[in-house]
């Protein structure tokens, strides 16, 4: 069974009825009465203007960017490089010995020829399905 949900009638005739649906909220949504919102006080031109002539002489004066930022004066340093060198190491002279002995007890190690069949290598033999056209291996 098909978990989906049926409704009737065709996709577009569904979305349209929603469409018109929102438009008929909205025009109800929007016949309300408007509300009055408390607003901030206006302030007229001269009132603006007003505050900064009474200027009193206590407050200091404007200052630039450049006044107000202390400006740190900086010598330049001198470096002296050296460059370090660290001691040399001292380590023990490497000494290699090569006996015959040591040679003939190592095995000679030859080229292994791998089975070529995956089936074989893993103790199963290839058995053919659809007509030759897949393969699977079998014990």
């Amino acid at each position: 069974m098909d978990a989906r949900v049926m409704l009737p009638g065709r996709p577009f005739q569904i979305a349209a009825a929603l469409a018109l649906a929102g438009i008929i909220a909205g025009a109800f949504a929007g016949a309300r009465e408007p509300v009055a919102v408390a607003s901030a006080p206006v302030v007229a031109g001269t009132e603006f203007g007003s505050r900064w002539e009474n200027l009193s002489a206590e407050e200091p004066p404007l200052m630039k960017k450049a006044d107000r930022l202390a400006l740190a004066k900086v010598e330049p340093v001198s470096i002296a490089a050296e460059r370090v060198v660290p001691p040399p190491v001292k380590m023990a002279p490497v000494i290699m010995v090569q006996t015959k002995d040591d040679e003939d007890d190592k095995p000679v190690s030859r080229h292994r020829r791998r089975e070529s069949n995956v089936c074989t290598r893993h103790n199963m033999h290839k058995v053919y399905t659809r007509g030759g056209r897949s393969w699977r291996c079998r014990r």
